[in-house]
């Protein structure tokens, strides 16, 4: 054993044992520089020892790197060349940028104005099927033209029409209208099918579920409130039916129980009387 060993046991004093004292580096800190906010500041980091990650040095050399990339092909060349578009009717001319190898003429998104098929009659389907009080020859002609014009939005047929001429019209007169015109031309095509293709557009029904729906829109919050509050009544007397059911379900279960046990103890009582009079 050693001496310092025995001292330590013995609680003897060392001789000539320098204490060290350890003495722990204080780091002060950064201090923010004028000017800068304590946010940004805050992003730096507290530690001086913090430095900034150094930048990856990449030995490619750009230009060389991209045609790998991109390959080796020649750059196809472009001009700018006039166009068309066949949708217009005023057979306009424009101009925009375009491959040399490209020959086409039109504009490439010309076959995605798609236009409806507009009804057309003539007098002798007109004074035959398609006559109808309140409506004249000169109203049906404006509204067909109307179609045409602006491709069957009845919104905006609305707002175009000539109230002083025409006299004033709804949306949904313009569209049972027109809708009339459609099915009474499809019934006079189709005679020999019972039923035409397209159904008879109801005006009434339309006008009333836009009614039902302004009054929905139109309530107030004490209103939405009761709403609620009568839903919510509604949703526990169901809650509460269910569950009615459910114990009298029940309570039928265990009355076939009980007489099926009836029955069954009766019909051994039988037989057990019938045995002892053998």
């Amino acid at each position: 054993m050693a001496g310092n060993d025995i001292r330590d046991i013995l609680s003897i004093s060392r001789q000539g044992s320098v204490e060290r004292s350890s003495k722990k580096k204080r780091t002060e800190p950064a201090k923010r520089p004028t000017g800068m906010h304590r946010e940004v500041f805050a992003l730096l980091g507290t530690s001086n020892d913090l430095d900034p990650p150094p930048l990856q040095k990449s030995n490619d050399k750009g230009l060389r790197h991209m045609k790998q990339l991109f390959g080796n092909r020649k750059v196809r060349s472009w001009q700018w060349k006039p166009f068309k578009n066949s949708a217009r009717n005023d057979n306009l001319s424009l101009l925009h940028w375009k491959r040399c190898d490209d020959t086409s003429t039109d504009y490439p998104f010309a076959k995605y104005s798609v236009k409806r098929e507009i009804l057309k009659y003539t007098d002798e389907q007109y004074n035959g099927v398609l006559q109808q009080p309140g409506w004249t020859r000169a109203n049906t002609d404006h509204l067909i033209d109307l179609a045409n014009r602006f491709d069957l939005r009845f919104i905006v047929m609305q707002d175009r029409w000539d109230k002083q001429t025409h006299g004033a019209r709804t949306v949904e007169d313009l569209k049972d209208r027109y809708y009339s015109i459609q099915y009474r031309l499809d019934k006079l095509r189709d005679s020999e099918s019972e039923k035409p293709k397209r159904p008879l557009y109801d005006a009434d029904h339309e006008r009333l579920r836009k009614e039902q729906l302004e009054k929905l829109y139109s309530r107030t919050r004490e209103e939405v409130e009761e709403e609620e509050y009568l839903i919510e009544e509604l949703r526990k007397i169901e809650i509460r039916r269910k569950e009615r059911e459910k114990k009298q379900q029940d309570l039928q279960r265990l009355i076939k129980a009980a007489d099926q046990l009836t029955e069954t103890g009766s019909s051994n009582k039988k037989k057990k009387y019938r045995l002892t009079l053998r």
